[in-house]
């Protein structure tokens, strides 16, 4: 069995723990973020319905930017946390389709050392 093969999936699994960890820290931080700013909204959600009575949550939250800075920081927060995230996703993915396909070679070149 080829010991760069080894060591390349040894490599990528590590990689992908570390970004498994990334992802869930960022998780926790769009999560942080966006219950932050569900507090903050609702704090000011009688005044914001006093403007308008029937409020939708997507518009009560852009009432709530154009009057609180701290809001703009959950809100950017949660954006910013909630993309990482999605992208972090999409990394550990292909580090898992790469590791598959390694495994995959390493299983056929063993087949053909046991047959040949």
């Amino acid at each position: 069995m080829d010991i760069t093969k080894q060591k390349e999936l040894s490599d990528l699994a590590t990689k992908q723990i570390e970004l498994a960890q990334e992802y869930k820290d960022a998780r926790v931080k769009a999560v942080d973020a966006k219950v932050k700013l569900n507090l903050l909204l609702v704090a000011h959600l009688k005044e914001i319905r006093k403007e308008k009575k029937s409020v939708g949550m997507e518009m009560a939250v852009l009432m709530l930017l154009e009057r609180e800075q701290e809001a703009k920081k959950f809100y950017h927060a949660y954006e910013y946390f909630t993309y990482t995230y999605k992208g972090l996703e999409k990394l550990i993915e292909a580090h898992q389709n790469k590791i598959s396909a390694i495994q995959s070679e390493m299983k056929y070149v063993l087949k053909g050392e046991q047959y040949g």
